[in-house]
């Protein structure tokens, strides 16, 4: 049986659990300021372990993370007793009031007291962070062990710090971790990652939850299955980057079955690669599922045999379906962005995009005086089309002569649909005669495109082209594009003219 536990003048009997507020200090203005405490005394003999909760900025998150450590050993069923310290910066959270200045590091508005870490031990009558170091200080010190809740870097991973000598902690210091890797991941649902970046994060984050010794993350690809998109740790097991590859190993048993698969003996499972024997010995894998949907796959491996128990699937299980959500937010963020980007017809840059990408690159040439083209093209039958074969053959039209043009151009030139029927191609650093020379490369790809009708190939129709370059038609994009378009009409009238006089030669 246990003792009371006796602490900071308070006694907790066995079993039970009391909360109370240690007086720091009383400020000018009358407001007190207090250290929250928890204090958990277990049923039965043990260890006692300080908590506490750093909160520099946005670190208020550890308290959460500590309430739900704590709400998974009930005093009634603790061996030892806890300490925790749930603010131990307790003016973080007064952000409306003016302490005197000597009390921060930065301005009194930024509403960051100095870290009390950064002055320990402290002293009982000094400034405001000594006091509180002082006592933070003399509760960890009547503490067998103790960790502190903390981020190492800005926006990064709130992990547990060990204070006192590096030994085992127990559950309560594996189940923090565990969540704050869980909460880690949820914060990627809110964020702003791109696939490549969150399956990084996935993969890294899968290996330190699960203790394995590396990770994988594949993604649905449309019209490919699963290509592998990250992998974690790959040279420290002797394994070669598969990123880009189609998705092998005991993950396909996953996306059978929608649920974890492990094997303790990976040669044994028969989905296994051959080419990975000898360098993994066991691993974990689980489909991430998102709104019903397989959005991608993580597995986890390890180089020594493993068995892996019942909490290990179930985090996986949890794991694996926060980050599913993760990556179906990362998906439709993209998505979105793309359509505000791109014509949804062609695929090709929309108008706004290419208006965007033309101040930035007169901004440039004019800075490195450069010159560049702009060429403005227009399809001269495409309403015959329309009238003829019907809207949806126009569409297709618009497409393939979109596909067309971004073959015949290079990799640094950017094609875009202007409207309708009108595209725009820009031709960075690019004099006449090199502009010249795409667009006629341009024409004699379009000529030899076809669109299917009525059972046929048929010849796209006849595509006109004007050219205008920076800086000699103009500085500005309004004169580029009037002077491009004005040229284009003038090819235009020229092919009519052409073609009158053909249709009169032959009559």
């Amino acid at each position: 049986m246990a003792n009371d536990l006796r602490i900071a003048g308070v006694s907790v009997a066995p079993g039970q659990s009391v909360r109370h507020a240690l007086e720091l200090v009383e400020l000018a203005d009358g407001l007190r300021v207090t250290l929250p405490l928890l204090l958990v005394n277990g049923a039965h003999d043990g260890p006692r372990l300080y908590l506490g909760a750093g909160i520099h900025g946005d670190e208020v998150t550890s308290i959460a993370i500590l309430a739900n450590v704590l709400r998974q050993f009930p005093a009634a069923q603790l061996s030892g007793s806890l300490v925790c310290v749930l603010v131990q910066n307790p003016l973080a959270l007064h952000s409306d009031h003016r302490i005197p200045i000597g009390h921060y590091l930065k301005s009194p508005l930024d509403q960051s007291p100095i870290d009390p870490w950064s002055v320990f031990p402290g002293t009982p009558d000094g400034p405001l962070a000594e006091v509180l170091a002082h006592r933070l200080f003399e509760l960890i010190t009547q503490c067998e062990y103790a960790i502190d809740m903390h981020t190492p870097t800005r926006g990064g991973r709130y992990v547990p710090i060990t204070l006192l000598p590096p030994v085992a902690l127990g559950a309560p210091a594996r189940r923090a971790e565990e969540l704050a890797i869980l909460y880690d991941v949820g914060l990627a649902t809110a964020g702003e990652f791109s696939l490549e970046e969150l399956a990084s994060l996935i993969a890294r984050e899968a290996a330190a939850l699960t203790g394995t010794d590396g990770a994988m993350v594949a993604l649905a690809e449309n019209g490919q299955g699963f290509v592998v998109r990250a992998v974690h740790n790959a040279p420290a097991l002797g394994l070669r980057s598969s990123v880009g590859e189609d998705l092998r190993g005991i993950a396909l048993e996953s996306l059978r079955t929608r649920d974890v698969v492990a094997a303790s003996d990976y040669r044994a499972h028969p989905d296994s690669n051959p080419a990975l024997y000898g360098l993994i010995a066991s691993a974990i894998a689980a489909p991430l599922v998102a709104h019903g949907e397989i959005v991608g796959t993580l597995t986890a491996y390890v180089s020594r045999p493993r068995v892996f128990s019942e909490e290990a699937r179930r985090l996986v299980r949890l794991y694996a379906a926060q980050a599913a959500i993760a990556i179906a937010n990362a998906a439709l963020l993209a998505e979105t962005r793309r359509l505000a980007r791109d014509d949804d017809l062609t695929g090709v840059l929309n108008r706004r995009s290419l208006l965007e990408r033309l101040e930035v690159q007169i901004a440039d040439a004019t800075r490195h005086g450069e010159t560049f083209g702009v060429v403005m093209c227009d399809v001269d039958g495409l309403k015959a089309v329309n009238d003829t074969a019907g809207h949806l053959v126009g569409n297709e039209v618009l497409r393939t002569l979109a596909r067309a043009m971004r073959q015949a151009t290079r990799s640094e030139d950017v094609v875009a649909r202007f409207g309708g029927d009108e595209f725009v191609v820009l031709l960075p650093r690019t004099g006449p005669l090199p502009a010249q020379a795409i667009v006629g490369r341009i024409a004699g790809r379009l000529r030899e495109e076809r669109y299917m009708w009525a059972g046929q190939a048929n010849e796209l129709p006849r595509a006109s082209f004007g050219i205008a370059w920076f800086p000699i038609d103009g500085r500005d994009a309004d004169t580029l594009i009037s002077t491009a378009d004005a040229r284009m009409y003038e090819d235009k009238a020229r092919a009519r003219t052409t073609r009158l006089a053909v249709a009169a030669d032959a009559d």
